[in-house]
This record gives structure tokens, sequence and C-alpha cells, in this order.
């Protein structure tokens, strides 16, 4: 079906309003900006949803390497910005530690 559109600038999803060339994914910004506005929310970006899905999936026992191939993300990035907003994880690594350190002690030098 692309290749029966006329692409502009040799793209497809360019439009060209009032003089100048806005994108699909840059109209779609503006509109979720402008309805965030009405619902009385500042500070919404698309990556939220990206970032509540990831921790939402993470959070239902979906792994690491699989969160990363539905993102087109590498499982290291996944680790480094989700992985440590899901709690059962986060809960499960400090214990752990606890295993691992059964008692710390502070020791002042």
């Amino acid at each position: 079906m692309l290749d029966q559109l006329t692409p502009y600038g040799g793209y497809w999803f360019w439009k060209r309003e009032e003089g100048s060339i806005e994108t699909t994914t840059g109209n779609a910004r503006r509109k979720l900006r402008r309805h965030a506005r009405l619902a009385g929310l500042s500070d919404i970006h698309p990556h939220h949803f990206r970032h509540s899905f990831s921790v939402s999936m993470l959070s239902q026992g979906v792994s690491v390497p699989d969160v990363a191939a539905i993102l087109g993300n590498t499982p290291r990035i996944v680790e480094k910005h989700y992985a440590p907003w899901v709690p059962k994880r986060q809960d499960a690594l400090e214990n752990a530690l606890k295993k691992t350190w059964p008692v710390l002690k502070v020791v002042n030098l």
C-alpha cells in the first residue's frame, strides 16, 4: 500500500502544514500534550507509556530478554531502565543479598 502513495521528500509520513514539515510522531506528541493538559496533567511524554508497559510486563513475570525483544532493546538496557521499578524483583535481589551477607556490620575506620 505504501508503494501506491507518493512520498514527500522521500518519506511517506511527512506532511506539509503552513510551510513547515511535521512528522506523524510529532503530531501525536502534540495531541498527547494537549489532552494531558486538558486532563490536568503535565510533563507527559510518549515514553511514559513505554516505561509503564515494560514495568507491567516485568511485574507479570515476563523475562528480561523477552521484554527486551518486544521493545527492540538489549537485556542490559531493560535491566538498567525498567527492572529497578519492579518491587517484587527488587525484594528478591535484596533477599539474595541478605542470604549472602546475613549480618552486616558497620565498621568505622
